[in-house]
């Protein structure tokens, strides 16, 4: 019998790892909605880095451009009268492991 191509063994490794990860943060009670800071610490990025993916992401969505970062799916506003935002840490962690070329980042 054939073995499967490298490829295809490591994007099955791949969504192995993303089931344990999930399921790891689960058992410690990690949400997958977190505020800048603490998706940061998490994603071992700076606020600074996801703030600004999220701008970019505000203003091609307001020119009707196509994004990369979806609201509801990768970021949301908690905030009333400022944006508070939170981030999808499973969402954001596949963003980021996007090459910079798969991006709409403008």
């Amino acid at each position: 019998m054939a073995k499967p191509d490298p490829i295809t063994r490591l994007e099955s490794r791949v969504q192995e790892l993303e089931h344990n990860l999930e399921t790891l943060s689960a058992a410690l009670g990690i949400e997958p909605w977190q505020y800048l800071t603490d998706a940061a610490k998490i994603l071992k990025v700076t606020p600074y880095w996801l703030r600004c993916r999220i701008a970019r992401a505000e203003e091609r969505k307001a020119l009707k451009q196509p994004v990369t970062l979806e609201y509801g799916v990768h970021y949301r506003n908690m905030g009333d009268s400022r944006p508070v935002w939170q981030v999808n840490l499973k969402e954001i962690r596949r963003y980021a492991n996007l090459e910079p070329s798969q991006r709409y980042e403008g």
